[in-house]
């Protein structure tokens, strides 16, 4: 009995790191590769602020949801800012 306690937590523990071992595709949007985002305020005062951001391209991870594939995508760096059921949008 030990042994097979033992077996599944090990075939567990084999199952969970593969899934996040997975690697997502880096998809470039200016043919360079995987680096961080460039944020620049090109000016800034009491009324407005102009910023230049450029973002060399996303993560792309296949899952399965709802018995279909879905591509989840991800920016370098960045986390998500929401809440559960609403759209996620990036933040840098």
């Amino acid at each position: 009995m030990k042994n097979y306690v033992k077996t599944l937590v090990m075939l567990l523990f084999v199952v969970l790191t593969a899934n996040n071992l997975t690697a997502k595709e880096f998809v470039s949007f200016n043919g360079g590769s995987l680096s961080q985002p460039e944020i620049t305020v090109v000016s800034s005062d009491n009324n407005h602020t102009l910023i230049d951001c450029e973002i060399p391209g996303m993560l792309k991870d296949n899952i399965f949801a709802n018995e279909e594939n879905w591509d989840k995508l991800y920016f370098n760096t960045a986390t998500a800012v929401g809440y559960s059921g609403e759209p996620l949008v990036p933040g840098v």
